[in-house]
C-alpha cells in the first residue's frame, strides 16, 4: 500500500510499517511542518492513504477538504510506536480500498469508518 505518513508519526511505526512491505513516504522526512492541507494534497498527487494522529485531518477530510482526501485517511489514537503501527497495518488489512474512507482506530475498540463525502 502507498502511504502518506505524517510528520507525527514515529519513527518506530513508519519503520514498522515500512518493514511490513508498505511503500511509506514520511512528512518529517521530505517536508517538516508542512501545513496539513498541503499534505492532503501531496496524497492526492502522490496516490497515497494518509495515516496520522492529528485529529484536525477529520474536520479536513470530512467537511474541508474532501476532495483532497480521495484516497482515504486512518487517523492512529494510540501512543505507543508498536500499537500505531500495529493499529495502521491493522486498518489497511481491513480495508484494502481506502479511496474515499476516513478510517479511526485505537486500542480496544472497533474501526469506525466514514465516508468521505465529496462537496
Amino acid at each position: 500500500m502507498r502511504i502518506l505518513a505524517d510528520e507525527n508519526m514515529p519513527d518506530e511505526a513508519v519503520a514498522a510499517m515500512r518493514a511490513a512491505g508498505h511503500d511509506v513516504a514520511w512528512i518529517a522526512e521530505d517536508a517538516p511542518s508542512l501545513p496539513d492541507t498541503d499534505v492532503l494534497g501531496r496524497a492526492a498527487v502522490d496516490a497515497r492513504v494518509i495515516v496520522t494522529s492529528d485529529k484536525d485531518f477529520g474536520e479536513l477530510a470530512l467537511s474541508t477538504a474532501p476532495s483532497l482526501a480521495v484516497h482515504g485517511v486512518i487517523l492512529v489514537r494510540a501512543h505507543r510506536s508498536d500499537v500505531i503501527a500495529e493499529l495502521a497495518m491493522s486498518a489497511l488489512d481491513a480495508h484494502p480500498d481506502m479511496g474515499g474512507k476516513f478510517v479511526v482506530v485505537e486500542p480496544g475498540r472497533p474501526p469506525r469508518v466514514r465516508t468521505i463525502a465529496e462537496p
